[in-house]
């Protein structure tokens, strides 16, 4: 699969030709925080398959269940929020709401319904669970 896409103001692009290993939607109260939502959407791709061009800056703190160091990477420009990658996964977690062809995305988790907000409809098509899953 080719994938690509960028931020909010075109500082920051991305191009990944590999296919997603899985597509998930976050409600964690961190990715809630990042993304000033109800959720982020996610596209996870071997630990560089990515090729960016642009700079990015990066938060680390501990994150979801295990509090290994969760690196989240964003526009230095913008601050539009591009990617996540937890250490010793192998994994980049990929922002969807940054591809350039969003119909690329479709969710088959959706984790952390524990912490979605009540009115929040949770997606129908996907499993959904109350924490993540490695």
């Amino acid at each position: 699969m080719h994938v690509a896409g960028g931020c909010l103001c075109g500082a920051v692009r991305y191009t990944i030709n590999a296919n997603p290993i899985r597509q998930i939607l976050c409600y964690c109260q961190d990715c809630q925080r990042q993304t000033g939502s109800a959720f982020l959407l996610g596209m996870a791709f071997p630990a560089g398959a990515a090729r960016v061009t642009g700079e990015m800056a990066t938060f680390t703190m501990p994150g979801g269940q295990s509090g290994d160091p969760m690196h989240r990477r964003f526009c230095k420009q913008c601050g539009s929020p591009i990617m996540i990658e937890r250490e010793g996964t192998g994994r980049t977690l990929i922002v969807a709401g940054t591809l350039d062809n969003k119909s690329l995305f479709k969710p088959e988790f959706a984790v952390f319904c524990e912490d979605a907000p009540s009115w929040m409809p949770l997606p129908t098509g996907s499993q959904n669970l109350p924490r993540y899953f490695d």
